[in-house]
């Protein structure tokens, strides 16, 4: 119990943090969540049926990250973008990323 609480005295300023900043919160399920999702992942990957298949698979979840990240629906994104994929230059294909995308969907809009 001495070390355990040792350990907290040490650590009491990370510990604390949230407290004097609003904007950091007092939990991690963020992290535990991203976490989670490379764990299930890497479950499935075995089921990936060839390494061409885990390569499908690795860029459908990069894809699908990327939008995450960058906050765009990946639905709504993939609706858009797939169908114009045959026609599109491919000078122009940065276009298409969804960062992009996604500041030309709000440029629209104005």
């Amino acid at each position: 119990m001495a070390k355990a609480t040792a350990y907290v005295l040490r650590q009491w300023k990370p510990l604390t943090v949230f407290v004097d900043n609003g904007h950091i919160p007092a939990h991690n399920n963020y992290s535990e969540l991203a976490l989670r999702q490379a764990v299930i992942g890497r479950k499935n990957y075995m089921f990936a049926g060839s390494e061409g298949g885990a390569k499908s698979a690795a860029i459908w979840y990069s894809l699908i990250g990327t939008c995450l990240l960058n906050a765009v629906d990946p639905w709504m994104y993939l609706n858009d973008v797939l169908p114009k994929l045959n026609d599109w230059p491919v000078n122009r294909v940065l276009e298409l990323e969804p960062a992009a995308w996604r500041a030309s969907q709000l440029e629209s809009i104005r």
